[in-house]
């Protein structure tokens, strides 16, 4: 749990800095590989430095904070406060503050009008993330005025430049055609870019273009290769498609059931139920199939 909040929070400080900014302190790089190997002396190294104003400090305990993690009680008010302090200093911090702001996180109503304006800031900073979220916020005219044709064209700056949210946007918008017309070639070729990056929801959803066949030839080998990366990355509901690709692959076996994807089914079926009870209706007269065929052979 540790080294994905510091993965997924703390090592982006370094390569969300903008240019000319000043670098990790070898204080918080200690307290940081403390917290990583399991040191307990590291997580009030880390709280000693934010409380001090070290930046990349209060990121990374803001993160642990946000999602309660790492040892820290979950606060996400107090964690958008430290993003708040430390927005000056870091883009990343100040583009995090500006989602606090957009979704409440902070403990007051939303206000994506004010968001637009927080991200804009960032944006103006360099930071390619924020063009994206306030590219969302336009198409989707929260927080202002409707701009399709900017939004989607701060989007795609934003994914040009690398940043795996914003190719995932890009392809989320061109697949379902909602605001421009569908594009399903562009949109697999947006997605393939951000799971290049280990982007979960573009793994999910183009685990879904090949298990469909939707505008590519089908490929359920691909689709089960994309939706596991997406449940290894947090994607739970990737279980249930697990589990149909597996009962899939079972059932089609001949002359009788492949076993070993029988079991496979099972298991992801479980724990989807797990994940979301609600999902009996659809996976339980499946489930029960595969455990009557495997109750007959053992």
């Amino acid at each position: 749990m540790i080294q994905v909040l510091v993965l997924a929070v703390g090592l982006l400080v370094s390569s969300a800095a903008g240019a000319g900014e000043a670098t990790e302190s070898p204080a918080f790089l200690k307290a940081k590989g403390q917290l990583v190997a399991g040191d307990p002396a590291g997580k009030p190294a880390l709280e000693r430095l934010a409380d001090e104003g070290d930046p990349d400090a209060r990121i990374l305990v803001a993160g642990a904070k946000f999602i309660g993690g790492g040892g820290f009680s979950a606060d996400k008010a107090g964690a958008c406060r430290l993003w708040a302090q430390a927005a000056d200093a870091r883009p990343l911090a100040a583009h995090l503050h500006a989602e606090c702001v957009e979704r409440g996180h902070d403990g007051s109503t939303p206000d994506p009008a004010r968001a637009r304006t927080l991200y804009q800031a960032v944006a103006d900073r360099g930071f390619a993330k924020s063009k994206c979220a306030l590219g969302n916020l336009m198409m989707a005219g929260q927080g202002g005025v409707i701009d399709v044709p900017r939004g989607l064209a701060l989007c795609r700056e934003a994914a040009e430049a690398g940043d795996a949210d914003a190719q995932t946007d890009v392809g989320d918008v061109l697949l379902k055609g909602q605001w421009v017309p569908r594009d399903i070639v562009q949109a697999r070729a947006w997605y393939e870019k951000a799971v290049a990056q280990g982007q979960k929801n573009a793994a999910f959803t183009l685990g879904q273009i090949f298990w469909n066949g939707d505008g590519v030839a089908k490929d359920n080998a691909r689709a089960a290769e994309l939706w596991r990366m997406a449940y290894a990355k947090g994607r739970l509901d990737a279980a249930v498609f697990l589990g149909d690709e597996a009962f899939v692959r079972a059932a089609g076996a001949k002359p009788k059931f492949d076993r070993t994807a029988m079991d496979e089914a099972i298991v992801w079926y479980e724990k989807a139920l797990a994940q979301d009870p609600a999902a009996q209706a659809r996976i339980g007269p499946r489930l029960d199939i595969l455990r009557k065929i495997k109750a007959a052979g053992s």
